[in-house]
Order: C-alpha cells, then sequence, then structure tokens
C-alpha cells in the first residue's frame, strides 16, 4: 500500500472518531457546542479536530511506510485508533510530577 493511500484511510478513520466525538457533544447540549456559554469556542474544536486528524493521518502514514498495513480497512482502523494508542502510550512514558506521584504505604506499628 501506497503511503499516501494509508494516509487517505487514516485520515478517514480519525474523521470518523470526530464525527462521533462531535456527534455525542451535540447530543448533550442539544446543538453546537461552541453555540453554548461554558462551553469550547469554533475555533478550539477546529484546532482539536486538525490535530487528531494529522494525528490520525500521520500514524497510517508512517504504519503503511513499513509495509504494516496491507490494505485500506487496516489503515482505517490505524487512523481509529491513533490518538488513543498515543495518549496511552505517552501516559506510559512520561513520569508523574512528585506532586501527583503515589505515596508509599506505611505500615507504621505492625509492619512487622
Amino acid at each position: 500500500m501506497l503511503v499516501l493511500d494509508a494516509s487517505i484511510w487514516g485520515l478517514g478513520g480519525a474523521l470518523l472518531v470526530e464525527a462521533l466525538d462531535l456527534t455525542k457533544a451535540m447530543k448533550r447540549v442539544n446543538g453546537f457546542p461552541w453555540n453554548q456559554p461554558g462551553e469550547f469556542s469554533f475555533l478550539s474544536f477546529a484546532m482539536y479536530t486538525g490535530l487528531r486528524l494529522g494525528i490520525g493521518a500521520g500514524v497510517a502514514a508512517g504504519l503503511g511506510s513499513q509495509g504494516s498495513v496491507g490494505n485500506g480497512w487496516g489503515a482505517l482502523l490505524a487512523g481509529v485508533g491513533a490518538v488513543a494508542t498515543l495518549e496511552r502510550a505517552l501516559q506510559r512514558s512520561v513520569p508523574l510530577p512528585a506532586a501527583q506521584a503515589v505515596a508509599p504505604l506505611s505500615g507504621g506499628d505492625d509492619a512487622n
């Protein structure tokens, strides 16, 4: 599969996820979220969506360039799962700041 083909399929997969997220937000506020007070602006929504679409296309293109994606279905799924996969990977690889680190349990006098 060509890299361009994989990236287009990945973009389509990411677009499906974004459409689902927008649908959920529209149901929650009964309209477009950016028209509601206290919600994000349209510019924020557009930037967020553009970044996520780029991530989906980029991950699918990367997998396509290595031959890891054999057809459009695989590239579409790569685009769907790209953002969630990268979020999980970053959560595991970035150390927590000291304030958020889990304190060790102290056994007190009954420890041994």
